[in-house]
C-alpha cells in the first residue's frame, strides 16, 4: 500500500486539508475528512491520483470561499494549491487562469510585497516560461527578484530562487550572455550561504553546467556533472532522486556531445537504479526511460528503442496524462523512430496528433509546437506531398522567427528544409533568397567554418549556377573548398566541394583546372573511402571523377 509520507506533493495537501477543515468545517464534517484520508492512502490513488485530488482540493475551495469568503488569504492558499494541481497534471489552461487571479487579488488584499505575492508571482512567471510566453514571464521574474532582495534580503533561499529562475528563462531563450552571470551568482551565493555539499548549492552547480553544455563548453560542463554527481553519490547515496537526477543530467550530457559509449552505461544505471528506488510509474523513472529509449534511437537500435518508447508513453498517459508535455515529447519521439524505420503512416498519425494536441495545450507558438510542425512538414516533404509540407513550413518559420529569433539553431533549420523544398520543386527563385538567409545566420549561429556552415555556402552555390550567375557560383565554391581543406582536411565533403567546383569549370571551358581538380578529388576519394569499401557515394564520386577524366572536353 501507498505511504501518503512518500509523497510531498500529497504531504502538503494533507496537512492543508486537515488545518482548513477543522478550523472552518463542523463536526459534521469529520466523515468527509475521514473518508478522504482514506481514499487518499488506498491503492486506488496509485491509478486514480487525477480523479481523484482535483475534486477534493475543488470541494475544499468551495467549502473554505463558502465560509470566509473569496477573498481570504486561506481561500487564495487553496486556489493556488488548485492551479499547481492543473499545472502539474498539464491542464495548463487552466493552472493559467487560476494564478493570474491568484496574483491578482494577493496583490490587492496582501500588497505587492507581500511573500505569498511573491509566491504566486513566480509560479505565474514559471507557469509562461514552460509556455514558451518569454516576454509574459521575463518582466514578472524580473520584478520578483527586485521585490525578494528588499523583502527577504540579497542572500535569502527566496531570492536565490529569483536569481535562478531569471537565469533560466535567459538559458530557454539562448540568451546566454545574460544567463552565465546570473548563474554564477547564484553559484557563489549558494556556496557562502548554503555550504559547498548542500542540496541548493547542487542544483546551482547542475544549472551552471547545463548552460556550459548547451553553448558547447563541454570542457567546462562534463567536470561540473561529474562533481556534481559525485557529491550527490556522497551526500545523499546512489538511489536517491537527487542522485538520480543528477546522473540522469550527466547521461544527456553524453549524448547531446555524441559520446554514445559514455551514456548508455549511464542511462542504463540510471533507469535500472530509478525503478528499483522509485517504482516504474514515477515521472523521474518516466523520463529516464525516455531518454534511454532516445538514444537506442539515435544508435539505431530500434527494437530497442521502439518498445521502450511505445512503453513510456503508455505510462505517462496513464501517470502524467495525455497533454503533458512528457506525454507529447514521448508521442513526437516514438514518431520519428516509426519514420526511420519507413513506417510512414505510423508516424505521420502520431505526428498529426501530437501538432494538434500541442496547438490546444502549448499554443500555436510555443518552441515544442513548432518543433512539432517542422517535423510533420518534413514527413510530408519525404513522401513528395508538397502542398500539405509547404504552408507549414512557412507557418514554422514565422513562428521561430518570432519566438526563437531569427539568429536561432531551430530557425536556421526551418530555412534550410524550406530550401530543400523549393529545390525539390523546382522553384530556383524562392529557394535563393532562403539559401542566402541560410548562409548568413549559418555564420552567426555556427560560425563561418562551421561544416554545416560550408554546406550551405556550398549549396548557395549551386543555387546560383541554376540561375545562370556562375562568376557568383564559383567565388563561393573556390571559398568553400579552401575552407573545408582547412576545416575538414580529405574528407567526403570536401570532395563534393572539389566535384561542384571542377563542374563548374567544366561547363565554363576551363577543361585544365577542371581535370586538376577531378584528379585531386580521385586521389581524395581513394584515401577517405579505401579500396575495398563498398560505399555508396564513393562508388558515385569516382564514377563521375573517371568519366570527366576521360572525358573532359
Amino acid at each position: 500500500m501507498e505511504n501518503i509520507f512518500d509523497n510531498p506533493q500529497r504531504v502538503l495537501i494533507y496537512f492543508s486539508l486537515v488545518v482548513l477543515y477543522f478550523m472552518l468545517m463542523p463536526t459534521t464534517h469529520a466523515t468527509k475528512l475521514s473518508d478522504c484520508l482514506d481514499l487518499l492512502k488506498s491503492d486506488k490513488t496509485k491509478t486514480a491520483k487525477k480523479g481523484f485530488d482535483k475534486p477534493l482540493l475543488e470541494d475544499c475551495l468551495r467549502v473554505i470561499t463558502a465560509g470566509v469568503g473569496e477573498n481570504h488569504p486561506n481561500t487564495l492558499n487553496a486556489l493556488n494549491q488548485l492551479g499547481l494541481l492543473y499545472y502539474n497534471q498539464g491542464e495548463y489552461g487552466k493552472a493559467l487562469s487560476i494564478y493570474e487571479e491568484c496574483l491578482e487579488k494577493r496583490e490587492a488584499v496582501l500588497g505587492k510585497n507581500h511573500p505569498d505575492t511573491l509566491n504566486s508571482m513566480n509560479s505565474l512567471a514559471s507557469l509562461y516560461d514552460d509556455l514558451g510566453q518569454y516576454e509574459n514571464a521575463l518582466p514578472l521574474y524580473k520584478e520578483c527578484w527586485k521585490k525578494s532582495k528588499v523583502v527577504f534580503g540579497e542572500n535569502h533561499p527566496k531570492t536565490l530562487r529569483s536569481i535562478n529562475n531569471l537565469a533560466l528563462l535567459y538559458h530557454h531563450q539562448e540568451d546566454y550572455k545574460r544567463a552565465l552571470p546570473l548563474y554564477e551568482d547564484c553559484l557563489k551565493i549558494s556556496k557562502i550561504v548554503f555550504g559547498e555539499n548542500h542540496y541548493n548549492t547542487l542544483i546551482a552547480m547542475n544549472n551552471l553546467a547545463g548552460l556550459y553544455d548547451a553553448q558547447g563548453e563541454y570542457g567546462k560542463a562534463l567536470p561540473l556533472y561529474k562533481d556534481c554527481l559525485r557529491l550527490h553519490i556522497s551526500i545523499f547515496g546512489e538511489s536517491h532522486l537527487h542522485t538520480l537526477i543528477s546522473m540522469n543530467n550527466l547521461a544527456r550530457s553524453y549524448k547531446g556531445q555524441g559520446e554514445y559509449s559514455k551514456a548508455l552505461p549511464l542511462f542504463e544505471r540510471c533507469f535500472r537504479l530509478s525503478k528499483a528506488s522509485l517504482g516504474d510509474q514515477d515521472p523521474h523513472t518516466l523520463l529516464v526511460m525516455d531518454g534511454l529509449a532516445n538514444l537506442y534511437g539515435h544508435l539505431k537500435d530500434y527494437g530497442k528503442a521502439v518498445p521502450l518508447q511505445q512503453e513510456c508513453l503508455r505510462m505517462q498517459k496513464v501517470v502524467l496524462g495525455e497533454n503533458h508535455h512528457g506525454t507529447l515529447t514521448s508521442m513526437n519521439n516514438l514518431a520519428l523512430w516509426y519514420k526511420d524505420q519507413g513506417e510512414v503512416e505510423k508516424a505521420l498519425l502520431l505526428l498529426e496528433e501530437c501538432l494538434r494536441m500541442r496547438k490546444v495545450v502549448l499554443q500555436e507558438n510555443h518552441p515544442d509546437t513548432l518543433t512539432s510542425m517542422n517535423n510533420l512538414a518534413s514527413l510530408y516533404k519525404d513522401q513528395g506531398e508538397y502542398s500539405k509540407a509547404l504552408p507549414l513550413f512557412e507557418e514554422c518559420l514565422k513562428g521561430r522567427k518570432i519566438v526563437l529569433r531569427e539568429n536561432h539553431p531551430d530557425t536556421l533549420d526551418t530555412i534550410n528544409n524550406l530550401v530543400s523544398l523549393y529545390k525539390d520543386q523546382g522553384d530556383y527563385s524562392k529557394a535563393l533568397p532562403l539559401s542566402e538567409e541560410s548562409l548568413r545566420v549559418s555564420k552567426v549561429v555556427l560560425g563561418e567554418s562551421h561544416p554545416e556552415t560550408l554546406t550551405s555556402m556550398n549549396n548557395l552555390a549551386l543555387l546560383y549556377d541554376k540561375q545562370g550567375e556562375v562568376e557568383k557560383a564559383l567565388l563561393l565554391l573556390e571559398e568553400c573548398l579552401r575552407m573545408h581543406k582547412n576545416v575538414l582536411g580529405d574528407h567526403r565533403e570536401t570532395i563534393v566541394t572539389l566535384i561542384n567546383l571542377a563542374g563548374l569549370y567544366k561547363v565554363k571551358g576551363e577543361s585544365g583546372k577542371a581535370l586538376s581538380l577531378y584528379e585531386e578529388g580521385l586521389r581524395m576519394s581513394n584515401i577517405v573511402f579505401g579500396n575495398d569499401q563498398l560505399d555508396i557515394l564513393s562508388l558515385m564520386t569516382q564514377m563521375e571523377i573517371i568519366n570527366n577524366l576521360l572525358c573532359p572536353n
